[in-house]
């Protein structure tokens, strides 16, 4: 740790326990990719374009794009690019694992977000986001008193003013100048290599351990890699209210209750890693519905499992959610990725901090 007066530097430190994927919004058609072997190269549009237009190969391409035909690298040798002009149109290049093969069974990809120089990181509002869900769980432990409804089409709302605005009491309205949390900040990651990324097929796990595969693929940092990022705590503003230690207790508490009040309902399937340590928080997108909502520990879990199971169905019509009750959980699924031919879960991180 770094001090200097109200100011406490700490390295936050997370491994994956699983997949980690933070979408960027968009997404990456079959035919604007090319697979070689067991890796993976976007393509740079704008680069591509420009060379398309050059070559005068636009209508070329379209037809392509048009066509039956998924391989971008066969359209390259079909207008005689060479590999020094296809590599010069390489916007990055990462291990595609076994969510695609030389047969292309092309999908489209959910690509990571990444900074203006194409570098892989992991915003700091992601991570603070999931620090903010575990200490809002452990405040809500600590409370007794009797709670105000919920809205289930704002589940957070209920709750995050009456646990976070704790500052400035003679202002009525809340108003974000009253978020305790102003106090707490976290960095954007380090640059993340290329190589610690993977492409992975999302998949759903039954409460009975069936997997379904599903036609969605998800740039994913891989499995047992270290992300390193800042946490600052504001003691002028926090005064004594968060710490380093309360930070951590609130982060093993929260990972125990969705331990044992989520997970424990679900067998793990075969083939599939999921032991996690104490110290976890989950981020990214499959990390789930019960991970970011917390309306079972804010409503108890009985009256959260009927809500729950009312708002799924609204949700999703087709997926059966008047069941759930039944099933003692829901969402009824649990979300893992496929690499290399086995099973992990969606956004597991141990969280060290130094």
């Amino acid at each position: 740790m770094i001090e200097s007066g109200t100011l406490q530097c700490f390295d936050l430190t997370l491994t994956t326990q699983g997949l980690l994927h933070i979408g960027d919004g968009k997404v990456i058609p079959k035919k604007f990719y090319m697979l070689n072997g067991n890796t993976i190269s976007y393509i740079d549009e704008e680069r591509l374009f420009a060379l398309l237009l050059r070559r005068n190969q636009l209508e070329r391409f379209e037809a392509y794009c048009l066509g039956a035909d998924t391989d971008l690298g066969r359209f390259f040798k079909s207008i005689a690019l060479s590999p020094a002009e296809q590599h010069a149109l390489v916007r990055c290049t990462f291990r595609s694992a076994d969510a695609l093969d030389e047969n292309h069974s092309c999908k489209e990809i959910r690509p990571f977000i990444r900074n203006t120089a194409n570098q892989v990181y992991v915003p700091g509002s992601s991570i603070k986001g999931a620090l903010r869900t575990a200490l809002l769980f452990s405040m809500i432990q600590q409370d007794g008193s009797k709670k105000a409804p919920l809205d289930w089409q704002k589940p957070r709302g209920a709750f995050e003013a009456r646990y976070l605005h704790q500052l400035y009491p003679q202002i009525e309205r809340d108003t974000p100048q009253k978020d305790l949390l102003r106090g707490l900040s976290v960095s954007d990651s380090q640059v993340i290599a290329d190589s610690a990324m993977c492409l992975s097929c999302k998949c759903d796990a039954s409460v009975s351990g069936a997997v379904r595969k599903l036609p969605v693929c998800r740039e994913c940092i891989a499995p047992g890699q270290l992300i390193h990022t800042t946490l600052t705590l504001d003691q002028s503003i926090l005064r004594g209210r968060i710490t380093k230690e309360s930070l951590l207790r609130a982060i093993q508490t929260f990972a125990a209750y969705h331990q044992k009040t989520y997970a424990e309902h679900f067998t793990v399937p075969d083939h599939a890693h999921y032991q996690l340590a104490a110290s976890t928080l989950f981020l990214g997108g499959g990390a789930g519905f019960f991970s970011k909502t917390l309306s079972y520990p804010y409503e108890g879990k009985q009256l959260a499992l009927q809500h729950a199971s009312a708002f799924m169905c609204k949700s999703f019509r087709a997926h059966h959610h008047e069941n759930d009750p039944a099933l003692g959980i829901s969402p009824h699924t649990m979300k893992y990725g496929l690499y290399h031919q086995e099973l992990f879960p969606f956004g597991p991180c141990k969280v060290d901090i130094l």
